[in-house]
């Protein structure tokens, strides 16, 4: 169930309940056309997480590209509810006021799966040397701009700091970097 956290856990082996809070995601996915025509109108640009701040993405976006069903959803924090995604959406898919929603379950078994948070270079002393210069990257962003699905179309790497193809140096041992 995406955009859903557990809450609580009771009973044990064989007979639980766990509680659930279903994120709302302001956009109801049974209706979405998944046609885009709010994405087009949104007037709210921030950093696009997926692509590691390399690009920009709108408040309503798709969280993973290329997914199927396109599942969009609202950045809470991003949007400032001027309603022009609800003017264009023809479905009535989507409410600005949605709340997040509990829910409980019983179920029989329970899978422990860890995920992670990314490092974020950013924040810690240990990997300032990522701030030295705009241009260089992590691994995952590195794959990103690479990616056929990533930051750059058409297949040119460019530098993050302005935009321009990435150029091809070598290290001289006595003149440091040469073109």
């Amino acid at each position: 169930m995406p955009f859903t956290e557990i809450t609580s856990v009771q009973g044990d082996g064989g007979n639980y309940k766990v509680e659930l809070l279903k994120k709302a995601r302001l956009v109801d996915p049974a209706v979405c056309n998944e046609m885009g025509e709010c994405i087009d109108v949104c007037p709210v640009e921030v950093e696009d997480e997926f692509n590691h701040g390399l690009t920009k993405r709108k408040a309503i976006y798709q969280a993973i590209p290329h997914n199927t069903p396109k599942m969009l959803l609202i950045d809470k924090q991003a949007c400032t509810k001027c309603g022009e995604c609800v003017k264009v959406c023809t479905t009535n898919a989507i409410n600005l006021d949605a709340q997040d929603e509990v829910e409980t379950r019983e179920v029989h078994s329970i899978v422990l799966a860890s995920g992670v948070k990314l490092y974020n270079t950013r924040e810690f002393e240990d990997a300032k040397s990522y701030a030295v210069s705009p241009d260089v990257v992590t691994s995952l962003a590195f794959e990103r701009m690479m990616s056929s699905s990533g930051t750059y179309e058409g297949g040119v790497i460019k530098r993050p700091s302005d935009g321009k193809p990435a150029k091809k140096h070598r290290l001289d041992p006595v003149h440091g970097l040469t073109e």
